[in-house]
Order: C-alpha cells, then sequence, then structure tokens
C-alpha cells in the first residue's frame, strides 16, 4: 500500500490551514470540556474517504456520520457529519498520527472544536470517548485506546496498563453527569 507523504501534504496546506501538529499534550477532563464547543454521545452510522482539494494539493479525508444519542454541549444536529484528515482510498493511504479512528457501529463520547481544522476532535485521540457495554449489561466509558477510564480525574494522567485488581470503567451516566457539570461550572 503507498503511503502518502503527510509532511509534504501538510506543507502544501500549511497556507490555509491553522498550523497543528499530531503531537498533543495530555488535556486534562475539564480542559477537554471547556476546549470543546460540541459534546455528544452518538453512534457512527457511516464512513467513506474521498479525494479533496486543500490549498490546491489533492488529500484523502475521512467523513464520518455520527445519529445523535444525547447532546452535552453546544448544538448538535440529529446526525452530525465530521470530516477528518487521513484515509483509504484503493492502495493509497494518508495516515495522521494521532486522529480517531471510527468504525460503523461504534458508540463514542465526542469533543469537537468550535471551529473546524485539521484536528477537530479536542487533543486527537483525547477527545474520543468509546463506549462499551461490560459484562453487567451496563454501558462503561472507554479511552480511544479501549483502556477503562476508572474517574474523571485520570482523564490526562498516566493510565495504569496494568493492575493486579480489575480496573472498573467509569459508567456513561456518571462520566456525561460529570460533563454537564463541568459546563454549568465553567459557565458562572
Amino acid at each position: 500500500m503507498r503511503v502518502v507523504a503527510l509532511a509534504a501534504l501538510l506543507a502544501s496546506v500549511a497556507v490555509v490551514l491553522p498550523a497543528s501538529g499530531t503531537t498533543h499534550r495530555s488535556l486534562t477532563f475539564n480542559e477537554i470540556v471547556n476546549r470543546s464547543g460540541v459534546i455528544f454521545r452518538a453512534e457512527v452510522t457511516a464512513q467513506r474517504a474521498e479525494w479533496r482539494e486543500r490549498a490546491g494539493s489533492r488529500a484523502i479525508v475521512t467523513i464520518v456520520d455520527f445519529r445523535l444519542e444525547r447532546a452535552l454541549k453546544g448544538l448538535v444536529e440529529s446526525v452530525r457529519r465530521v470530516e477528518f484528515l487521513g484515509g483509504t482510498i484503493g492502495d493509497q493511504q494518508l495516515v495522521v498520527h494521532g486522529m480517531p479512528q471510527f468504525t460503523v457501529g461504534d458508540r463514542d463520547i465526542v469533543f469537537l472544536r468550535d471551529v473546524p481544522d485539521v484536528f477537530p476532535v479536542v487533543g486527537g485521540t483525547q477527545g474520543r470517548f468509546k463506549i462499551l457495554r461490560g459484562a453487567d449489561a451496563v454501558d462503561r466509558v472507554m479511552f480511544a485506546d479501549s483502556t477503562p477510564v476508572p474517574s474523571v480525574n485520570q482523564v490526562g494522567r498516566a493510565r495504569i496498563l496494568v493492575s493486579p485488581t480489575t480496573l472498573s470503567a467509569l459508567r456513561v451516566d456518571d462520566f456525561e453527569s460529570a460533563i454537564l457539570e463541568e459546563v454549568r461550572r465553567a459557565r458562572r
């Protein structure tokens, strides 16, 4: 598979797009919430990659459609379409480190920037939280790499990858309550 050189692509679109690296410093839960213009829980219903013109160059973008389950901040349509730089078309692939990868059927809580940009999700993968149903039939929150989110205080901190005890992930309801509380707190 031929990989399109990301450095050349970004150099060619740098005139039009705001500067944005693929390295993000770790953000706390409150920073992710407060840097977001839109936060929602949704299911991925469609995804497709296509070529787009960007500053006179062609780039692969992936368009992801989300079916809204719950709006948590900002104005959210019942179907939200988000465009991400990168993707695969035939034997050509553009890989952007730190860009969240979505699959049809995924359920997520997504934190989007106010203004669309190369990285629409706040903090890259940090602003995407997967929802997985536990063995107890309860929806729980995971980081983008599918490790459990034990509490909002652990967002932005080093993760425990090996533990002598089972790490329990936050319930979706508790995570969403924390989001709404931070949105209210920030408005005061």
